[in-house]
């Protein structure tokens, strides 16, 4: 019951957070949230659950790891880009990409746990 719990709660915080709390994701004009930073916290510890169950090992450090090599990749980038680009964009950018590489792995993650689920 938690695993099928784990399977379907990012896409229902997804859709909670974007049609009834978008409007609370920011604090006065200082800052906004966008629903991807909300989400990532809730896919990692997910990530972190269904890959000890499939794998016996967690994949979380390797994400980290891969989030930060291509967070300071991103960053030499726009570096050496002629415009530069202020901080706050090239954080967002490299958490637009963590979430996106966080939830196609999570998705793998629980398309690879339901196959062995069927398979025994």
């Amino acid at each position: 019951m938690l695993e099928v719990f784990l399977y379907i709660i990012p896409i229902a915080e997804i859709l909670l957070i974007h049609f009834f709390f978008k409007p609370y994701l920011r604090y006065k004009d200082h800052f906004r949230l966008s629903v991807t930073d909300v989400v990532l916290p809730i896919i990692l510890v997910g990530m972190h659950i269904l890959s000890v169950r499939l794998l016996s090992f967690s994949i979380l450090p390797y994400y980290l790891f891969l989030i930060c090599l291509s967070g300071l990749l991103i960053t030499f980038y726009f570096e050496k880009k002629q415009n530069k680009k202020p901080i706050n964009k090239i954080i967002s950018v490299v958490f637009k990409l963590s979430f996106l590489v966080g939830f196609l792995s999570y998705y793998g993650i629980v398309i690879a746990r339901i196959i062995q689920f069927i398979r025994g």
